[in-house]
């Protein structure tokens, strides 16, 4: 079961069993997380699908050949995850987002804060061609995020909008993201990644899946 995020950081304040909110329609996340939650995903850059798992709390997550999959909520500590049996000690730390990089070949992580200004929409920018790229708006004159090498992420913080962003290579466009309306208080990824048929774009909003009881 898949819940969207209305807020990252309103998951880690939460200690009621319950959140409610009225907007566009939006699951919720309806269970308490301790203060000391934080967050682990997997971007899987292979061609093939991989899966993710946390034995310590029997937890796993199945993601597509070069697809981001959703958190996982666990509490700040260490924990050994598996990726198609590659292993890796991963330190989770409180209000902090860590992300799992699977190549099919190597196993590492990336960190991220969590949004904590709630009139603003976050966006995190992934670039993970094989060339340095700025994150800009659809007609490349507003740059989101400066230019990034290959294999970085940066941040921002933007006003609520709905726009359609690129990635550039100097003045050159070299993949689209569709436009998506970036609603205050959540935050979203924007990847570039390399394959054998050249850059692939995805953009998403940062969500969290659980299993049903």
């Amino acid at each position: 079961m898949l819940y969207r995020l209305p807020q990252l950081a309103v998951l880690l304040l939460m200690t009621l069993s319950s959140l409610t909110r009225a907007d566009d329609n939006a699951a919720l996340y309806d269970d308490a997380l301790p203060a000391d939650a934080g967050f682990v995903r997997l971007l899987n850059l292979a061609a093939a699908p991989a899966e993710l798992r946390v034995p310590a709390h029997a937890l796993s997550q199945a993601v597509g050949g070069t697809q981001l999959g959703d958190f996982l909520v666990l509490r700040e500590g260490e924990y050994e995850v598996t990726v198609n049996g590659d292993a890796l000690t991963v330190a989770i730390g409180a209000g902090q987002a860590t992300t799992l990089i699977s190549d099919g070949q190597q196993l590492r992580q990336q960190q991220a804060p969590l949004p904590q200004n709630p009139r603003k929409a976050q966006i995190w920018f992934y670039n993970f061609s094989t060339q340095p790229l700025a994150l800009k708006t659809a007609d490349g004159q507003i740059a989101v995020v400066d230019t990034l090498a290959p294999g970085a992420q940066g941040e921002r913080l933007i006003n609520e909008v709905k726009l359609g962003f690129a990635a550039f290579q100097g003045q050159q466009a070299v993949a689209e993201f569709a436009p998506l309306l970036l609603r205050k208080g959540r935050s979203y990824s924007y990847l570039v990644m390399a394959t054998d048929q050249g850059p692939v774009a995805q953009a998403k909003l940062n969500t969290v899946a659980r299993r049903d009881p």
